[in-house]
């Protein structure tokens, strides 16, 4: 069985995915990065949105060593729309995402 985007996210970022509190923040947060994917180049058939919790990773991006480097990017620039740390977190989780999106240039400038 595949991991519900949405769910996934949830759970990464503490909330609960059996709950629907925060799920239409999450999604619209979630969306807007799988865009920015999208600009950076991100290999998908379109530009992929969801809308609650039964898209899975697999119907955004099928190659498994790109898509944990997805994830990744996808849960840290969440946490810092959705819930934005302080301080040192904060840096630390700044140094991350550029990382990963200078690591998914490469990705895509190699040819995934």
């Amino acid at each position: 069985m595949e991991e519900s985007i949405l769910k996934t996210i949830q759970k990464l970022i503490g909330d609960n995915p059996d709950s629907s509190a925060f799920e239409m923040d999450l999604i619209v947060h979630i969306n807007t990065i799988l865009n920015i994917l999208h600009q950076l180049g991100v290999p998908s058939e379109s530009k992929f949105v969801i809308t609650g919790p039964d898209e899975v990773w697999g119907d955004y991006l099928d190659d498994e060593l790109y898509l944990d480097m997805v994830k990744t990017y996808v849960y840290t620039k969440c946490r810092m729309i959705f819930d934005p740390p302080t301080g040192t977190l904060k840096d630390a989780l700044d140094q991350i995402i550029k990382e990963l999106e200078w690591r998914i240039n490469v990705e895509v400038d190699n040819g995934k």
